[in-house]
Protein backbone atom coordinates (compact mmCIF):
# COMPACT_ATOMS: atom_id res chain seq x y z
CA UNK A 1 0.00 0.00 0.00
CA UNK A 2 0.86 3.68 -0.24
CA UNK A 3 0.04 6.65 2.01
CA UNK A 4 0.50 9.21 -0.80
CA UNK A 5 -2.70 11.08 -1.64
CA UNK A 6 -3.79 10.40 -5.21
CA UNK A 7 -1.55 7.34 -5.58
CA UNK A 8 -2.65 4.50 -7.86
CA UNK A 9 -1.13 1.96 -5.50
CA UNK A 10 -3.72 0.99 -2.90
CA UNK A 11 -3.98 4.16 -0.81
CA UNK A 12 -4.13 3.60 2.94
CA UNK A 13 -5.49 6.48 5.01
CA UNK A 14 -3.57 7.41 8.14
CA UNK A 15 -6.71 7.43 10.29
CA UNK A 16 -7.51 3.88 9.17
CA UNK A 17 -3.98 2.72 9.91
CA UNK A 18 -4.11 4.33 13.35
CA UNK A 19 -7.11 2.16 14.28
CA UNK A 20 -5.29 -1.10 13.52
CA UNK A 21 -3.60 -2.80 16.51
CA UNK A 22 -0.09 -3.31 15.13
CA UNK A 23 3.50 -2.40 15.91
CA UNK A 24 4.97 -2.06 12.44
CA UNK A 25 3.64 -1.22 8.97
CA UNK A 26 5.70 -1.52 5.80
CA UNK A 27 4.53 0.23 2.62
CA UNK A 28 5.40 -0.28 -1.01
CA UNK A 29 5.86 1.44 -4.36
CA UNK A 30 8.20 4.22 -3.12
CA UNK A 31 11.78 3.34 -4.12
CA UNK A 32 13.56 5.72 -1.73
CA UNK A 33 13.54 4.43 1.83
CA UNK A 34 11.88 6.39 4.64
CA UNK A 35 11.10 5.66 8.30
CA UNK A 36 8.39 7.52 10.25
CA UNK A 37 5.75 7.16 12.98
CA UNK A 38 1.97 7.27 12.78
CA UNK A 39 0.73 7.55 16.36
CA UNK A 40 2.52 4.64 18.07
CA UNK A 41 3.02 2.59 14.94
CA UNK A 42 6.49 2.42 13.41
CA UNK A 43 6.20 2.78 9.66
CA UNK A 44 8.56 2.51 6.74
CA UNK A 45 8.90 2.58 3.02
CA UNK A 46 11.65 -0.06 2.98
CA UNK A 47 12.65 1.08 -0.51
CA UNK A 48 14.31 -0.91 -3.23
CA UNK A 49 17.65 -2.68 -2.73
CA UNK A 50 18.97 -1.14 -5.96
CA UNK A 51 17.97 2.16 -7.57
CA UNK A 52 16.38 1.93 -11.02
CA UNK A 53 16.69 5.50 -12.31
CA UNK A 54 17.78 9.02 -11.33
CA UNK A 55 14.59 9.52 -9.31
CA UNK A 56 15.97 6.89 -6.96
CA UNK A 57 18.63 9.18 -5.50
CA UNK A 58 17.68 8.68 -1.89
CA UNK A 59 18.29 5.83 0.52
CA UNK A 60 18.08 2.51 -1.31
CA UNK A 61 18.43 -0.72 0.62
CA UNK A 62 16.29 -2.70 3.06
CA UNK A 63 14.91 -2.54 6.59
CA UNK A 64 16.21 -4.56 9.52
CA UNK A 65 13.40 -4.55 12.10
CA UNK A 66 13.42 -5.91 15.65
CA UNK A 67 9.79 -6.14 16.77
CA UNK A 68 8.68 -7.11 20.27
CA UNK A 69 5.60 -6.43 22.38
CA UNK A 70 7.42 -3.57 24.08
CA UNK A 71 9.21 -1.78 21.22
CA UNK A 72 10.02 -1.74 17.53
CA UNK A 73 13.55 -0.89 16.45
CA UNK A 74 13.99 -0.16 12.74
CA UNK A 75 17.42 0.07 11.14
CA UNK A 76 17.70 1.08 7.46
CA UNK A 77 20.52 -0.80 5.77
CA UNK A 78 22.10 0.66 2.64
CA UNK A 79 22.49 -2.14 0.14
CA UNK A 80 22.74 -0.52 -3.28
CA UNK A 81 25.90 -1.12 -5.26
CA UNK A 82 25.50 1.88 -7.58
CA UNK A 83 23.88 5.08 -6.32
CA UNK A 84 22.18 7.77 -8.41
CA UNK A 85 23.21 11.40 -7.85
CA UNK A 86 21.46 14.54 -9.12
CA UNK A 87 23.92 17.41 -8.60
CA UNK A 88 23.84 21.17 -9.22
CA UNK A 89 27.30 22.60 -10.00
CA UNK A 90 27.81 26.37 -10.03
CA UNK A 91 30.65 27.23 -12.40
CA UNK A 92 30.60 30.99 -11.69
CA UNK A 93 34.09 32.40 -11.34
CA UNK A 94 35.80 29.17 -12.41
CA UNK A 95 37.77 28.45 -15.55
CA UNK A 96 37.62 25.13 -17.37
CA UNK A 97 40.55 23.57 -15.48
CA UNK A 98 39.07 24.59 -12.12
CA UNK A 99 35.67 23.17 -13.07
CA UNK A 100 37.20 19.84 -14.05
CA UNK A 101 39.33 19.66 -10.89
CA UNK A 102 36.37 20.46 -8.61
CA UNK A 103 34.06 18.03 -10.39
CA UNK A 104 36.55 15.17 -10.11
CA UNK A 105 36.32 15.47 -6.32
CA UNK A 106 32.59 14.64 -6.31
CA UNK A 107 32.64 11.85 -8.90
CA UNK A 108 33.51 8.19 -8.49
CA UNK A 109 33.77 5.26 -10.88
CA UNK A 110 30.97 3.32 -9.15
CA UNK A 111 27.87 5.52 -9.35
CA UNK A 112 25.53 7.25 -11.81
CA UNK A 113 25.81 11.05 -11.97
CA UNK A 114 23.54 13.66 -13.54
CA UNK A 115 25.22 17.06 -13.21
CA UNK A 116 23.60 20.37 -14.11
CA UNK A 117 25.96 23.30 -14.67
CA UNK A 118 24.54 26.66 -13.58
CA UNK A 119 25.95 30.16 -13.13
CA UNK A 120 27.74 32.68 -15.34
CA UNK A 121 30.82 32.08 -17.41
CA UNK A 122 32.92 34.56 -19.32
CA UNK A 123 33.33 34.07 -23.04
CA UNK A 124 37.10 34.45 -22.95
CA UNK A 125 37.36 31.33 -20.77
CA UNK A 126 36.25 29.15 -23.67
CA UNK A 127 33.66 27.26 -21.62
CA UNK A 128 32.40 24.07 -23.27
CA UNK A 129 30.21 21.63 -21.35
CA UNK A 130 30.81 18.99 -24.06
CA UNK A 131 34.58 19.22 -23.60
CA UNK A 132 34.25 19.07 -19.81
CA UNK A 133 31.90 16.07 -20.00
CA UNK A 134 34.37 14.16 -22.18
CA UNK A 135 37.20 14.99 -19.76
CA UNK A 136 35.16 13.80 -16.75
CA UNK A 137 33.57 10.65 -18.14
CA UNK A 138 36.48 8.38 -17.15
CA UNK A 139 35.91 9.39 -13.51
CA UNK A 140 32.28 8.19 -13.29
CA UNK A 141 30.55 4.91 -14.05
CA UNK A 142 27.90 6.97 -15.89
CA UNK A 143 27.83 10.74 -16.39
CA UNK A 144 25.27 13.13 -17.90
CA UNK A 145 25.87 16.88 -17.98
CA UNK A 146 23.21 19.50 -18.67
CA UNK A 147 24.31 23.05 -19.44
CA UNK A 148 22.08 25.73 -17.88
CA UNK A 149 24.81 28.36 -17.63
CA UNK A 150 24.59 31.91 -18.89
CA UNK A 151 27.33 33.61 -20.87
CA UNK A 152 28.70 36.85 -19.41
CA UNK A 153 30.50 38.93 -22.01
CA UNK A 154 33.08 41.67 -21.49
CA UNK A 155 31.45 43.90 -24.07
CA UNK A 156 34.09 46.64 -24.01
CA UNK A 157 36.85 44.15 -24.84
CA UNK A 158 34.86 42.34 -27.51
CA UNK A 159 34.09 45.62 -29.28
CA UNK A 160 37.82 46.06 -29.92
CA UNK A 161 38.16 42.70 -31.67
CA UNK A 162 38.85 42.59 -35.39
CA UNK A 163 36.25 39.88 -35.81
CA UNK A 164 32.62 39.33 -36.71
CA UNK A 165 31.74 39.84 -33.03
CA UNK A 166 33.64 43.10 -32.85
CA UNK A 167 32.12 44.41 -36.07
CA UNK A 168 28.66 43.37 -34.92
CA UNK A 169 29.02 45.19 -31.60
CA UNK A 170 30.40 48.38 -33.14
CA UNK A 171 27.60 48.48 -35.69
CA UNK A 172 25.05 47.73 -33.00
CA UNK A 173 26.24 50.53 -30.71
CA UNK A 174 25.90 53.06 -33.51
CA UNK A 175 22.30 52.07 -34.15
CA UNK A 176 20.90 51.48 -30.64
CA UNK A 177 18.91 54.33 -29.07
CA UNK A 178 20.14 53.65 -25.53
CA UNK A 179 22.84 51.81 -23.58
CA UNK A 180 20.21 49.50 -22.10
CA UNK A 181 18.97 48.51 -25.55
CA UNK A 182 22.55 48.04 -26.73
CA UNK A 183 23.47 45.69 -23.88
CA UNK A 184 20.35 43.59 -24.29
CA UNK A 185 20.77 43.30 -28.06
CA UNK A 186 24.49 42.59 -27.66
CA UNK A 187 23.80 39.69 -25.27
CA UNK A 188 21.21 38.15 -27.58
CA UNK A 189 23.40 38.66 -30.66
CA UNK A 190 26.54 37.23 -29.07
CA UNK A 191 24.61 34.20 -27.83
CA UNK A 192 23.31 33.68 -31.37
CA UNK A 193 26.81 33.93 -32.84
CA UNK A 194 27.98 31.38 -30.28
CA UNK A 195 25.16 29.02 -31.21
CA UNK A 196 23.33 29.60 -27.92
CA UNK A 197 19.75 30.72 -27.40
CA UNK A 198 19.64 34.37 -26.39
CA UNK A 199 18.57 35.17 -22.82
CA UNK A 200 18.08 38.08 -20.50
CA UNK A 201 20.98 39.93 -18.95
Amino acid sequence: GDLTFGSDYNIIKKEVLSSIPCNYAAFGHIHNGEVFDINKIKCAYPGTPEGHKFNDDGNCGFIYAEITDNETIITPVSFTKRKYHNLIFDISGKNTDEIITSAKEILNDTDFFRVTFVGDYYDDKGFSSEFIENELKPYAFHLEITDETTASYVIEELEKEESIRGAFLRELRENCPSEEDFLLAAKVGLDALAGRIGGAL
